[in-house]
């Protein structure tokens, strides 16, 4: 029989799958049925299994004990079904007599079997690679009701080639029941020797075998030039702009910054001379998701690798490290934690694998981390510089970074006189938009905003707090959208789990925190929308930038309430007494840069963006909502008016040092409310002041806020009992306004 796409369906359709078509349509069988016949004659809903029992079997009664039954045995059926089709297919595959068509060459036969059962019975599989053997075991494993959901403790198994003497010690893979398909992770590989050509599938199978491509082939790169390597390895056909410049830079041995936006093209930049430079390279990366994802393309490219972090269990973590010591380590990447990169036995491992040559390079993933989270939030961010004792290149990638950040970056890793590429952060599909946040509403917000403008369609909600992510989730699932959430304090698993609901697109839309997101691949995001405004302008971009990388359109919506920088402020308020003020300071005039973008009504975000990041402002981007408005804000001097609400201010001070911006607002503009009377504020100088140029309250309150975020007035947060916070104002400094040596602007 000739091997081709028909007869391949022929063999997996559900016409042949009886137990594969019930188990799509929920029914079940009936095991008492099964014991009088020993055989299937018809399946059944679940929910019909106890009317059924109350006519063909009124002598026994339908308990627990019963229905596992029922469970075991259909399970064990339709295990038994998948192997035999199984040995159809791979015969099918194998067979070519007959046949003037050698698409079958590109199937190899594969001796499959667990290595965490004692009795476990192997199994031949013809497939095109490894990867899709033991998928295709998993899903019989599956079938069996023996495979795991993901999250939790995988079935092993050892993928070895049949009839190859060479190839004794096989490949070792982690399988998981993702939903309805298997996920499959490689853990030991053994090193590529030689070039395989890419092999072109002409068999379509059903959705339920098989959930991504598992054409990847092993690759030689010896010999090889760097765009052959990248076109076979990887199936680019040129470098992305700053690729090239990169990779050269890390392959001469030189430090080397690389600042690419967003599916620029980071992980290339670093895996190709990894790939090319014999040993080991350590990627410290800052979150589990990352890693996992990273790893899981890097496999896909038939790149040996694995992690090492708290998701895997203690023998595993062992293993790892047991593995990394000897001499013929399989592994080209370790993804590691800057947390684990740092600890006793990980750079005991690091130590040997300096000492044999086998260390080739240090790349610091999502680098700007060293600055925004390597005080407070993540300290051993602070500790990589013992890295450095290693004496081999250190590679430091991200997506955005200020001067500020790109100094702390050189500082912490000790790089002298590094190599920066740096290309522009400016991404013209991102449509910025910035939107007045109802106080009490803002969920119902997004859903109207999602409903009317982005039915069916996938994006990313992130919010201030892990509880806003899940009652995001259940306000829009009450509105007929499909949503997860994720963030920090879910279970590993579950948040797994979710990540896989999104990515595979089982739900349109995660609501997260800023733990999610990072190093995701996923091309089709239309819409990143933030509840609040986050902590600084650099986070704002590099997680607006999870959307459009495909090229396409992604609307970038940020809901904005003032008292919002409340949040952040209160956070910093709660900081260690062991941090510097400067941090605090600094942290504090990240927080304006994020809030004067916000505030801004005058100047394109695209530019506000890319000048707040030292790059060329361009031209206006014509789609941000400040552009769409028509109608520019005409920007005035208003310096006087600046010294008169300070010096209002300071008078109302020396009545009550517990001031907000209502009563200074209010004051101003000579309010007759029973509480501006009885605090005595009514004779200040100033009071009735700004009537002849402030038309309303709330026009001035922004004034008022503007000189805060300008560090003319500043905050004092005071928290009551941990859960409220109270906002109080005073004089910033204003030296340099009182002497005239600078204006206000508004």
């Amino acid at each position: 029989m000739a091997v081709n796409a028909n007869a391949n369906q022929i063999v997996l359709s559900l016409a042949n799958r009886p137990f594969q078509e019930a188990k799509v349509n929920g029914k079940t069988i009936c095991s008492a049925c099964f014991d009088d016949t020993n055989d299937i004659k018809f399946f059944m809903e679940d929910n019909g299994l106890t009317q059924h029992f109350r006519v063909k079997h009124s002598h026994l009664v339908l308990d627990e004990g019963i229905t596992k039954h029922c469970k075991m045995l259909f399970q064990h059926l339709h295990g038994q079904e998948t192997s035999k089709i199984l040995k159809q297919l791979s015969a099918l595959r194998l067979n070519t007599k007959g046949s003037c068509n050698s698409s079958s060459e590109m199937y190899q036969e594969f001796y499959v079997a667990r290595i965490d059962e004692i009795d476990s019975m192997g199994m031949e599989i013809a497939a095109k690679c490894r990867r899709e053997a033991a998928k295709l075991y998993g899903l019989l494993l599956k079938h069996h009701g023996l495979l795991k959901h993901l999250g939790r403790t995988p079935c092993l198994v050892k993928i070895v080639l049949k009839g190859n003497t060479n190839d004794s010690h096989g490949q070792c893979f982690k399988l998981w029941d993702a939903g309805d398909k298997v996920y499959a992770e490689c853990f030991i590989t053994p090193k590529r020797h030689t070039c395989l050509p890419k092999q072109h599938t002409t068999t379509a199978l059903p959705h339920d075998w098989l959930d991504d491509d598992t054409s990847s082939m092993n690759f030689s790169v010896k010999g090889k030039t760097l765009l052959e390597v990248l076109q076979s390895v990887f199936g680019h056909r040129d470098f992305k702009p700053g690729q090239e410049e990169a990779i050269r830079s890390l392959i001469s041995g030189k430090d080397t910054i690389v600042l690419i936006p967003t599916g620029g093209g980071k992980t290339v930049t670093y895996a190709l001379p990894c790939i090319m430079t014999p040993g080991i390279a350590i990627v410290v990366s800052p979150l589990i998701m990352l890693m996992y994802d990273q790893v899981s393309r890097l496999q896909k490219h038939g790149i040996n690798t694995c992690y090492y972090n708290t998701m895997l269990s203690d023998s595993e973590r062992l293993n790892i490290l047991h593995n990394l010591k000897q001499s013929n380590c399989q592994y080209e990447f370790v993804f590691v934690s800057p947390e684990a990169v740092i600890t006793d036995n990980f750079l005991s491992c690091l130590t040997k694998l300096s000492s044999e040559g086998m260390l080739s390079f240090f790349i610091i993933d999502e680098a700007h981390c060293i600055n925004t989270w390597g005080t407070e939030f993540r300290p051993a961010y602070q500790q990589l510089n013992t890295l450095r004792k290693f004496n081999v290149p250190v590679a430091a990638l991200t997506g955005t970074a200020t001067e500020q950040t790109l100094d702390a970056i050189k500082s912490t890793m000790q790089m002298n006189n590094p190599l920066i590429v740096r290309m522009p952060c400016r991404r013209s599909n991102l449509v910025y938009s910035v939107v007045e946040k109802k106080e009490t509403k803002s969920k119902q917000q997004i859903c109207t905003i999602i409903t009317e403008e982005y039915p069916e369609t996938c994006g990313i909600i992130y919010c201030a707090t892990q509880s806003d992510t899940v009652e995001m989730a259940f306000v829009l699932k009450q509105h007929g959208v499909t949503a997860t959430f994720y963030h920090a304090g879910v279970e590993s698993g579950d948040r797994m789990r979710n990540a896989s609901l999104w990515l595979s697109n089982k739900v349109n839309v995660m609501c997260c925190t800023n733990a999610f997101g990072m190093g995701i691949d996923k091309k089709d995001v239309r819409f990143v929308m933030h509840q609040s405004m986050p902590s600084s302008l650099e986070d704002y971009v590099q997680e607006s930038g999870r959307g459009g990388r495909d090229g396409e359109n992604c609307y970038c919506t940020l809901l904005f309430r003032f008292e919002d920088r409340t949040f952040h402020l209160r956070n910093l308020s709660n900081l260690s007494r062991l941090t510097l003020e400067q941090e605090k300071e600094n942290k504090i005039h990240l927080l304006n840069s994020i809030t004067e973008f916000c505030m801004e009504h005058s100047v394109c975000r695209q530019q506000v963006i890319a000048k707040y990041f030292s790059e060329d402002v361009g031209e206006t981007c014509k789609s941000c909502d400040v552009y769409q408005k028509g109608v520019v804000h005409e920007v005035k001097d208003y310096t006087q008016e600046a010294k008169n609400v300070i010096e209002c201010l300071s008078n109302l001070n020396s009545l009550n040092s517990k001031v907000k911006i209502s009563q200074l607002v209010m004051t101003y503009m000579g309010s007759k409310a029973k509480g501006i009377i009885a605090n005595g504020f009514h004779a200040v100088p100033q009071y009735g002041k700004g009537k002849t140029t402030f038309h309303s309250c709330t026009y001035l309150t922004k004034f008022v806020q503007h000189l805060i975020f300008k560090g003319l007035v500043k905050e004092n947060i005071q928290n009551i009992e941990n859960r409220i916070s109270l906002t109080y104002i005073g004089v910033g400094d204003v030296v340099n306004l009182l002497n005239n040596e600078c204006k206000v602007f508004f």
